[in-house]
């Protein structure tokens, strides 16, 4: 279990029961180093963190050996405006929550851009601020559109499926969703 703490610019890492503590990184902006950090993803293999005031993805190993890392600041493809979340999906493909650009970035697991879908809008498939994702077990992402008070599914392709939620503050109803999970078994959890 890794755990992002973004106010001391590092990530800590606990075994399921909170014991076997183990931190890296540092404030900066050399390699393994971060500027408020603000999403993390991992899987048996891999850590993935988004480095948002670096406007850069980092991958490390699951030990924190840094790895690679991909982005600078701006639209175009490896570029980011403050990353906020990331996500894996089953095949290692990485998901970004390109936050300023309203847009989400499909990397491939060598952190190549493979894809790039959104836009600044509140119509099916464009985004307001988007802030987190989950990938599920069938390649699908979800994205908390943050600004628009809902969740996006998207194909692996980035094909618009499905709105879930509506702006509300009743059983159903969102109010900027900031955090997203899924189960084994693809069920959502914001």
């Amino acid at each position: 279990s890794s755990d992002l703490d973004s106010g001391n610019d590092r990530i800590e890492r606990f075994n399921l029961e909170g014991r076997e503590p183990m931190e890296w990184g540092s404030k900066g902006t050399e390699p393994g180093q971060f500027s408020y950090p603000r999403g993390v993803a991992a899987n048996a293999g891999v850590g993935i963190v988004a480095d948002d005031d670096n406007h850069r993805i980092e991958k490390f190993d699951p030990e924190g050996a840094f790895q690679s890392a991909v982005g600078s600041e701006g639209t175009g493809p490896g570029q980011f405006g403050f990353p906020y979340g990331v996500a894996l999906d089953a095949a290692g493909d990485v998901y970004v929550a390109d936050d300023i650009n309203h847009r989400i970035v499909k990397l491939n697991p060598g952190l190549g851009f493979a894809g790039a879908w959104g836009g600044f809008g509140s119509k099916p498939g464009q985004l307001g601020f988007p802030r987190a994702l989950a990938s599920d077990p069938a390649g699908d992402t979800y994205v908390a559109d943050t600004a628009n008070d809902r969740i996006q599914a998207f194909g692996p392709g980035g094909n618009y499926l499905r709105t879930l939620g509506v702006s509300a503050r009743e059983p159903g109803g969102l109010t900027a969703p900031r955090g997203l999970a899924s189960d084994p078994t693809g069920r959502v959890l914001v």
